[in-house]
C-alpha cells in the first residue's frame, strides 16, 4: 500500500488528505480562526451541571458554553468510567480542558479533560495511565516499545500516560526525554493557570501548529511523499519534513505557487464525489446515503450487477467514506438480498475488513434476515468536508454541495 498526503487549505483550516494507491480515504484538518475548537486548549470554569445528561457545562471563552460529558471529566482524578459527573467536577471550579468537537446546530462545544500533548515522537497525557502505542508501530516493536516509554516516564518523574508514535522507534532515548520533559514543563505552566487570580477563561495558545499536528499523526501511515502548494504551508512543510529522520521522510514534492494542491491532485473532485447522496460503485451499482439526526441510512442499489458481487463492492466503499465524511453514531445499510448463509457470511466479513483500518472504535453486526447490516462508528471532531461544502441552495436542507468561490 502507498501511501501520499497532500496538503492545502479549507478556508480557515489547514487540511492533509491521506491517498492510498491513489484514492482518497481520508481528510484531516486543523482550525486556525478565533473559532477553532478540536485539540485547542482551553481555560474554562463549570456553570452547570446536568446530572440528567451526566455532563457539565463550562464557559470556555465561546459565546456558547462548552459540554463536558462525565465520561471526558473523569480523567482528571483517574476516576473509572462509570464515575458520575457530580464526582468529577463542581460549580465554580476552573479546569484545563481541551477541545474535541466545534459547536453545531443547537449543541455546544465538546469538551475533555484528557489533555494530549503532542510532540513529534510522542503525546504526553498528563491524565493519563498507561502506555498507547501508535498503530504505525510493527506488532514485533510493540512490546520493546511499551517498555521504552514506562521507562521514559519514569525517568522523567511525570504523572501520567504516554503515547508513542512510529516516529518514536527511529529517535534516541535522549531526544523523546528531552520532547517529554518539555511537554511536562508547559502542562505544569498551564495546570497553574487555574489556579491564578487573573484566570480568565478563554483559547490557551500552546503546544505545536496545526500543519505540525497533522504531519506528526500522519507519519504513523509511512507516507512516501508531501505534496504543497501554498507558499506559507511550503514553507513550514520544508522545515517540519527536514527535521524528521531520513528513515520516516517522506518526499516533499512543491508545486507551483498560486495553485491548489487539492485541485491539481484530483483531491477537490474526490471531496466533490464524497459529498454526494449517491455514490457510484466501480463496476456499477451506486450507493445513496442519507445522513439524520438519529443515523445515517445507506441503500445499496445494485445496478443490475450480482448481490454479492455489488454488495462486496459496497462495503469497502462504505468503509472508506465512513473515515473520509466521519459518519458517526449508528450507520444503518440496505445491501442487496444475498441467496444463502454462506453469502451472508462473506459479507460480514467483509464489512469487517473494510473497517479494519478505521482509526475509531467501530462495532459491526450480522446482517439480519432482510438484508440490513448495523454499524456503529464513534465519531470525533466535525466533518472536515464540512469546510469544503456548503449548505444546498436549493432547499437549504441536509445535503451538501462543492463550495463554490
Amino acid at each position: 500500500m502507498t501511501v501520499e498526503l497532500i496538503l492545502d487549505r479549507l478556508g480557515d483550516a489547514v487540511a492533509l488528505a491521506v491517498v492510498e494507491n491513489d484514492l482518497l480515504v481520508d481528510l484531516w484538518a486543523q482550525g486556525g480562526g478565533p473559532e477553532a475548537v478540536e485539540d485547542r486548549l482551553f481555560l474554562a470554569r463549570v456553570i452547570g451541571l446536568e446530572p440528567a445528561v451526566d455532563g457539565a457545562f463550562l464557559d470556555h471563552g465561546a459565546g456558547r458554553p462548552g459540554f463536558l460529558a462525565g465520561k471526558d471529566a473523569r480523567h482528571r482524578r483517574g476516576l473509572a468510567k462509570g464515575a458520575a459527573i457530580g464526582r468529577t467536577v463542581e460549580v465554580g471550579e476552573w479546569l484545563v480542558v481541551q477541545g474535541m468537537r466545534a459547536a453545531e446546530g443547537d449543541k455546544g462545544a465538546r469538551l475533555t479533560t484528557d489533555i494530549r500533548l503532542a510532540a513529534a515522537g510522542l503525546v504526553y497525557r498528563p491524565h493519563g495511565s498507561d502506555i498507547q502505542l501508535g498503530r504505525g508501530i510493527a506488532a514485533r516493536d510493540r512490546e520493546a516499545m511499551a517498555l521504552r516509554g514506562a521507562g521514559l516516564l519514569d525517568k522523567a518523574k511525570l504523572p501520567g500516560g504516554l503515547v508513542l508514535r512510529r516516529l518514536a522507534i527511529e529517535a534516541d532515548d535522549a531526544a523523546l526525554a528531552q520532547d517529554l520533559g518539555r511537554l511536562g514543563a508547559l502542562w505544569a505552566k498551564l495546570d497553574r493557570l487555574a489556579s491564578t487570580a487573573e484566570r480568565r477563561s478563554g483559547p490557551l495558545d500552546a503546544g505545536p501548529s496545526a500543519l505540525a499536528r497533522l504531519l506528526w499523526r500522519a507519519l504513523d501511515l509511512a507516507p512516501v511523499s508531501l505534496t504543497v502548494a501554498d507558499d506559507a504551508l511550503k514553507a513550514e512543510a520544508r522545515r517540519l519534513v527536514q527535521a524528521l529522520p531520513e528513515a520516516v521522510r517522506p518526499e516533499l514534492e512543491l508545486l507551483d505557487s498560486g495553485t491548489s494542491a487539492f485541485a491539481l491532485t484530483g483531491v477537490d473532485e474526490a471531496i466533490a464525489e464524497a459529498l454526494s447522496g449517491e455514490v457510484p460503485l466501480d463496476g456499477g451499482g451506486r450507493l445513496l446515503i442519507q445522513e439524520t439526526a438519529a443515523c445515517v441510512a445507506i441503500d445499496v442499489d445494485g445496478g443490475g450487477r450480482p448481490a454479492l458481487d455489488v454488495n462486496l463492492a459496497a462495503a469497502a466503499e462504505i468503509g472508506r467514506l465512513a473515515r473520509l465524511r466521519n459518519l458517526g453514531g449508528t450507520l444503518i445499510v440496505d445491501f442487496v438480498d444475498l441467496a444463502g448463509k454462506a453469502q451472508r457470511q462473506r459479507l460480514d466479513d467483509a464489512v469487517r475488513r473494510a473497517f479494519r483500518g478505521d482509526p475509531l472504535p467501530v462495532q459491526t453486526f450480522p446482517m439480519s434476515p432482510l438484508g440490513i447490516v448495523q454499524i456503529s462508528r464513534a465519531r470525533r471532531g466535525a466533518s472536515p468536508l464540512g469546510a469544503a461544502s456548503r449548505i444546498c441552495p436549493a432547499c437549504g436542507g441536509s445535503g451538501r454541495t462543492a463550495a463554490g468561490p
